[in-house]
């Protein structure tokens, strides 16, 4: 995977973007040396690394190498599940690291509640944002919930907080761009790529199926990704 991610830095690099590459820390074994190899091909050219979030059981494992490739430099983010508890906390080690930080509901429960319920999904994003709110960091609202962006970007821009709406490429946007118009805020796309992105484009759908039908509406409209930043 390593490889992958390398072959999507040179690319990028090559296009001139601005844009970074997400990565998921245990298709890289939680390797120091790989994220170091990966820094030292991004720096020169101003590409981004993300550390995504996967399940809770691989969270304190990629903060501690997030902490070490903090210290070497570079352009470094890290997404932030709203239904996580830790979430709130995990601001505070964005914050000190000066890390860019994503939010998202999240996809996976939450592990560390001692077997309470998840936080909902919604509340908890904004609890997220709120904490991040004149923080400091630039912060990434994704979600193509419209009302939900609105809301955040709003508390983000009062607060004085650099920040841009995050859209998943392939699921409709229309609404969410008006949201990020509305509040005067870039946009970036999130383009999955490789062999699971077909698979989960599918997930996405089968857990929501509005989503089939937000999408024929916004081709129908003609809808189009307008000077929105890439990131991979």
């Amino acid at each position: 995977m390593a490889d992958a991610y390398l072959a999507a830095v040179h690319a990028l690099a090559r296009a001139t973007l601005d844009c970074y590459v997400s990565i998921k820390a245990p298709s890289l074994g939680f390797s120091g040396d790989l994220v170091a190899e990966l820094l030292e091909a991004a720096r020169p050219h101003g590409c981004g690394i993300h550390f995504d979030s996967l399940g809770p059981e691989a969270a304190d494992q990629s903060w501690a190498l997030l902490a070490e490739a903090a210290a070497r430099g570079g352009r470094l983010g890290c997404t932030l599940p709203g239904r996580w508890r830790r979430s709130l906390s995990d601001v505070d080690r964005a914050v000190e690291l000066g890390l860019r930080v994503r939010v998202v509901k999240g996809q996976w429960a939450d592990a560390g509640g001692g077997g309470a319920p998840d936080l909902d999904a919604r509340d908890g994003f904004l609890r997220v944002v709120d904490r991040l709110a004149g923080r400091g960091c630039r912060v990434a609202v994704a979600t193509h919930d419209h009302a939900l962006a609105g809301q955040a970007l709003a508390r983000l821009r009062d607060a004085g907080t650099a920040c841009e709406l995050e859209l998943l490429y392939g699921l409709p946007a229309r609404q969410s761009l008006q949201a990020a118009r509305a509040a005067g805020v870039p946009v970036r796309v999130y383009v999955p790529y490789g062999h699971a992105w077909l698979p989960y484009g599918l997930s996405q759908a089968r857990r929501n199926p509005r989503i089939l039908w937000w999408t024929m509406k916004d081709w129908l409209l003609g809808w189009r990704w307008p000077g929105a930043a890439p990131s991979v």
